[in-house]
């Protein structure tokens, strides 16, 4: 309150509320750093276990995904990890890809129809002139 007067010959200078209790008791020590959680350094210290590539692709990730899309692939993940150990096997991922065989493959062929020249609909050999 005191550093909210309007006449400066009223109110606290600075050296004053820096050592009033309620600010002294937010700042800290400059040398203390940031002060972080146990959980964050966990993950800290996985992250930096992580190889080069890995870091790289989580780097990427961050930058590039939106939020909704960042929660699309987080359950997208959640899905495939079949035994919730925080990694994708081979297994996993074969199970998963199987299971949207149909649907990757069916996409696959509409997108080589539309760049394939010679399957696009208006062309000679699809018209059966080829």
């Amino acid at each position: 309150q005191k550093l909210l007067v309007l006449d400066p010959s009223q109110r606290m200078d600075a050296a004053s509320a820096l050592e009033h209790p309620w600010l002294a008791s937010k700042v800290r020590e400059p040398h203390a750093g940031p002060h972080l959680g146990g959980d964050v350094l966990v993950a800290l210290k996985q992250y930096m276990k992580q190889s080069k590539l890995q870091r790289l692709l989580l780097h990427l990730l961050a930058q590039e995904l939106g939020p909704e899309e960042a929660k699309e692939m987080r359950e997208l993940f959640l899905r495939i990890d079949s035994d919730e150990r925080g990694t994708i096997r081979l297994d996993d991922l074969k199970a998963a890809m199987m299971r949207q065989r149909q649907t990757v493959k069916g996409g696959f062929m509409s997108l080589r129809r539309l760049t394939s020249p010679s399957l696009s609909p208006g062309s000679k050999k699809n018209r059966g002139a080829g």
